[in-house]
């Protein structure tokens, strides 16, 4: 597994080496979680995308936690959420 991380303004410049990266290695496919900031930037190079795979539920008390994650503000991996409980 890896995960990667990109400042917004540099964003583009990761994923697309992260493309080419997999084209010449020859792999066909690139599968995992998505931030709905970078859907325009993968869809422009073809990809195409799925709703597999488990959803994370996110509660806090704290109103101004929940609109930043639900605003695309906040970087939300799976260590903060109970994947490992499937294992």
């Amino acid at each position: 597994m890896l995960q990667l991380a990109a400042r917004r303004s540099t964003e583009t410049l990761v994923l697309r080496h992260l493309l080419r990266d997999a084209w010449r290695r020859g792999l066909t496919a690139i599968a995992g979680r998505v931030e709905p900031g970078c859907v325009e930037e993968l869809a422009a190079h073809g990809s195409r995308f799925g709703r597999q795979g488990p959803w994370m539920l996110i509660h806090s008390p704290r109103v101004e936690l929940m609109h930043a994650i639900a605003g695309g503000d906040a970087f939300v991996s799976r260590l903060e959420g109970e994947w490992w409980l499937s294992c």
